[in-house]
């Protein structure tokens, strides 16, 4: 089976990876309720322009491989209880031979490598999925963050100073409340593993080095779960996972709904590319005085009149940039064809 789909296009004479209009998940590629959870994040929001399903489809991208691993952990711990390698059974043999064991203080601990490894990317994903949700903030209210670096402080400082967000407070409350209870854990276990190359507090299944010699062993649900230490307190791995998980469903879906993605907003107007070309710069202050000074023609697509909304084709890189078509003088449109160009005349 396929993994993934990717849409290339040539550019300049390279071929790159293009964005595009829609993306198509692979039906038995992914967690069956994906689906339904990025309905339910996305519930109460409507994107409009190509933009905002730009980033719409980042954050479904990001979720949806964070949850994969969920799926992924799952069902590996399932099938490790229920049908174990043969080497599990041979080193349960020799526990059971095992009259005694010398250091009582010490642990047993089966490491499964798939396991291991779906937790640790687990949270870089999910983490991952905090920085996605940012720049929906910063298109809405043309701020310039697009990570949710230190731990949300700055983008908390960022709410507190603009004088643009209408649920200012409870956006704050959201974003100060979840830090609380469960973002800054999993950051700092995030970071344990990312920078320090290391997670000493996951544990996979494993028994007390006392347990060998007083009881026998049928298989590895005759010992302790996956285990991770949040806060100072051990829980589930699998729990601490689902719940990440949850948590998230939530906390997006109110993040956006603070953003307020509105069915009958105008469109944005930007003035450079995603690329870093400038289109133009506001002189004075336009439009109520002043002029815009270009930097070359610009090609406008009119995606719907009824609207004002168009798009500006980048010229250096040929990618698509939201923009109101009220924002440009209209002396400086002229049409040619089915297209508009926009010029300094």
């Amino acid at each position: 089976m396929i993994p993934s789909m990717t849409l290339l296009r040539k550019r300049n004479g390279m071929t790159t990876k293009a964005k595009p209009d829609r993306i198509i998940f692979l039906q038995n590629d992914k967690p069956q309720n994906v689906r339904s959870e990025f309905k339910e994040i996305t519930k109460g929001s409507t994107f409009l322009y190509e933009k905002e399903h730009e980033l719409s489809h980042v954050l479904l991208e990001a979720f949806s491989e964070m949850a994969f691993l969920v799926y992924c952990f799952e069902k590996t711990y399932n099938r490790l209880i229920t049908n174990p390698p043969a080497e599990v059974k041979d080193y349960i043999n020799q526990l059971n031979e095992t009259s005694t064991i010398h250091a009582t203080n010490c642990i047993i601990e089966f490491h499964s490598t798939a396991l291991s490894t779906y937790f640790k990317t687990f949270l870089i994903l999910s983490k991952t999925v905090l920085d996605k949700i940012v720049p929906f903030y910063s298109y809405i209210f043309s701020g310039t963050l697009y990570q949710f670096d230190k731990k949300g402080k700055k983008l908390l400082d960022s709410i507190k100073r603009s004088k643009h967000v209408p649920k200012k407070d409870q956006m704050i409350e959201l974003i100060e409340g979840a830090k609380s209870e469960w973002i800054n854990s999993l950051i700092s276990l995030r970071d344990q593993y990312v920078h320090h190359s290391n997670l000493r507090q996951y544990k996979n299944f494993w028994a007390p080095g006392e347990w060998v010699g007083s009881r026998k062993f049928k298989g590895l649900s005759d010992f302790h779960k996956p285990m991770v230490e949040v806060a100072g307190k051990e829980v589930d791995a699998l729990k601490y996972m689902l719940m990440i998980k949850a948590k998230l469903v939530i906390f997006l879906n109110k993040f956006l709904l603070f953003c307020e993605f509105t069915p009958g907003r105008r469109p944005k107007c930007f003035l450079r590319c995603d690329c870093g070309y400038q289109f133009a710069k506001k002189i004075g202050e336009y439009p109520k005085g002043g002029k815009i000074q270009f930097f070359g023609d610009l090609k406008l697509e009119i995606k719907d009149q009824e609207k004002r909304y168009g798009v500006i084709v980048c010229p250096k890189c040929g990618d698509k940039t939201d923009t109101d078509l009220d924002f440009w003088p209209q002396i400086c449109i002229r049409k040619e064809k089915n297209l508009h160009r926009i010029a300094d005349t």
